[in-house]
């Protein structure tokens, strides 16, 4: 009786351009959500909001999930040390020589999680370099990464490409009935999901 978006791209959802069981959602608002720090228009926690507030007609209520964003295979220890932001803080990583790529995704991992509590985003690493850096944000916010030292800082940490990412969410049938989704826009991406008639036990 539950139904899990696809990875999302960041796009604000307007109205019309998601359609529950024949009813209309209202455009994401970022006035629904109080924890990414920007495009909060775009985030699964607007467009969760925009579908509750029509869930008594639809039948289906929508409940975040936690925003996931994994890094690349880039990692190269020549940029010595930089400036990167997430979520509007300012973090000074740095990447030794003298230690194994392992070793040093490891300390990234360490610095970044120093300030999870002001950004929201806690860093993970599974000691496989080619996975690079994991960033998870359990409340479903935006994950926003820049670069403020050089174009190529980001990824060359073991970190996702330096924009903007937004979570996913759930669609959950309250009676377990199916769950039709259509658009009168066209643009049912920008909701992260697809037309079709989805079981409402799946």
């Amino acid at each position: 009786d539950q139904l899990e978006t696809a990875t999302q791209g960041i796009a604000a959802m307007a109205a019309g351009d998601l359609v529950i069981n024949g009813i209309a959602i209202g455009a994401s608002s970022g006035v629904d959500d109080a924890f990414s720090n920007i495009e909060q228009d775009k985030s699964a926690i607007a467009k969760v909001a925009a579908i509750n507030a029509a869930k008594d007609q639809t039948g289906v209520e929508a409940v975040v999930n936690n925003t996931t964003v994994s890094g690349g295979t880039g990692f190269d220890a020549s940029f010595g040390s930089g400036n990167i932001t997430i979520n509007g803080v300012d973090i000074t990583i740095a990447a030794f020589a003298g230690l194994t790529p392992e070793a040093n995704l490891e300390s990234i991992v360490n610095v970044i999680n120093e300030s999870s509590g002001q950004t929201g985003v806690v860093a993970s690493f599974n000691g496989n370099r080619d996975s690079g850096i994991t960033l998870t944000a359990e409340d479903g916010r935006n994950i926003h990464i820049t670069d403020t030292s050089s174009g190529d800082l980001v990824e060359d940490a073991g970190l996702a490409r330096a924009t903007t990412f937004s979570g996913s969410f759930t669609l959950i049938s309250a009676d377990g009935s199916s769950i039709a989704l259509d658009t009168t826009t066209g643009d049912i991406a920008n909701a992260g999901l697809a037309v079709g008639e989805f079981s409402g036990s799946n």
